[in-house]
């Protein structure tokens, strides 16, 4: 699971190499079509592959994942920089964070309900989705926008990397934050299964523990979403980072496993409140980045899969060595060094070097 994990993220990250400089004029409604045409390739190749799919084709499933999830988040970030006011950066990343933990809490529960019924039928549904959402998305884009020019010809990964070391000067703390809700996540994702299944040999309750990990996003982005916080966002995702780091490290030195979900739950709200309150810092500096925005929106997406390539495998390998109970501990305690480091060397205002990114084609 992790290899497949990191591989689709692979993927994702040459992606946010390429786009900047591909995509230099598109529209977000336009990104979020390509993505639903993605989604539905995805899902069309593995109908196609039946019950038990070669590992190539899998491989190559999980490789048009990775770049419909990328779309997704261009066309996020670019809708948030240029269509939503700064003073509601916060809610409007929060909201979008609230219907992330509501397709992450249903969607497996909805999925594994059709599975054991039949896999095809899981598929047809993905499909079903997938055409909804592509429609949705041409019958709502009613202006033509600014036509694409795509010039492969034009991709240098050197330039992309030079403009992406410019900006890094900047927003490395924010970066550094990201990778760490990131790897996180990854952990609970792959390592958080292996340990929900441990605990359910011992007690019912150990079935909860990915539940209670995702419910959190359900009920704090709306929370978020009704506070809005407009200043102090660095500092504030920064926080409560930390402290989701604390009760995380909890984890690995307590032995009753109701109160391990007890911290679990805990650190879940907290990290919470710190993820869309970060990607709301990096839709005000997307806003501020103009035009060259989606050299910011690859480095941004970047960490994600940077995360997601790490994430699993550091993870999985903590594990093997010292039990998934002090995996988590230890990746609380990574998180707790981690947010004191980025508090500290995060400036109240970030500034970004106009004059280098004006020089930029």
């Amino acid at each position: 699971m992790g290899l497949v994990m990191s591989f689709s993220s692979v993927v994702g990250l040459v992606t946010d190499f390429i786009f900047p400089q591909i995509l230099k004029e598109i529209s977000a409604k336009r990104l979020l079509l390509w993505s639903g045409f993605l989604s539905l390739a995805f899902a069309v190749l593995l109908l196609g592959a039946g019950d038990k799919p070669l590992y190539p084709v899998f491989l190559l499933a999980m490789a048009i994942w990775g770049v419909y999830y990328e779309f997704l988040g261009f066309s996020k970030q670019k809708f948030m920089g240029t269509k939503v006011p700064r003073s509601l950066h916060s809610g409007a990343n929060a909201f979008m964070f609230t219907m992330r933990g509501v397709s992450y809490t249903f969607g497996p529960l909805l999925a594994a309900f059709m599975f054991g019924i039949s896999s095809q039928l899981l598929i047809g549904v993905s499909i079903a989705i997938a055409v909804v959402g592509v429609f949705l998305s041409i019958f709502t884009n009613h202006s033509r926008g600014v036509p694409v020019e795509v010039e492969v010809q034009h991709v240098h990964l050197g330039a992309e990397l030079s403009h992406w070391k410019v900006l890094m000067v900047s927003v490395w703390p924010m970066v550094l934050l990201f990778i760490g809700l990131g790897l996180v996540d990854a952990a609970f994702w792959t390592t958080g299964t292996v340990l929900s299944q441990k605990f359910a040999e011992t007690t019912v309750l150990g079935d909860f523990l990915i539940p209670i990990y995702v419910l959190p996003a359900l009920i704090i982005g709306l929370v978020v979403a009704k506070w809005n916080p407009v200043e102090g966002k660095k500092k504030l995702a920064t926080l409560f980072f930390l402290l989701s780091g604390i009760f995380l490290g909890l984890v690995g030195v307590i032995e009753s496993i109701p109160l391990i979900l007890v911290m679990v739950f805990i650190s879940s709200v907290l990290s919470s409140i710190s993820y869309p309150l970060v990607d709301a810092v990096f839709s005000d500096l997307t806003e501020r980045m103009g035009k060259e925005r989606f050299h910011l929106i690859g480095l941004t997406n970047s960490a994600t899969s940077i995360a997601y390539i790490i994430g699993p495998l550091m993870a999985g390998f903590m594990a093997s060595r010292m039990g998934e109970e002090k995996t988590f501990g230890a990746l609380g305690v990574i998180t707790v060094v981690l947010s004191i480091i980025i508090y500290f060397a995060t400036p109240r205002k970030i500034k970004l070097s106009q004059e280098n990114i004006k020089k930029w084609d």
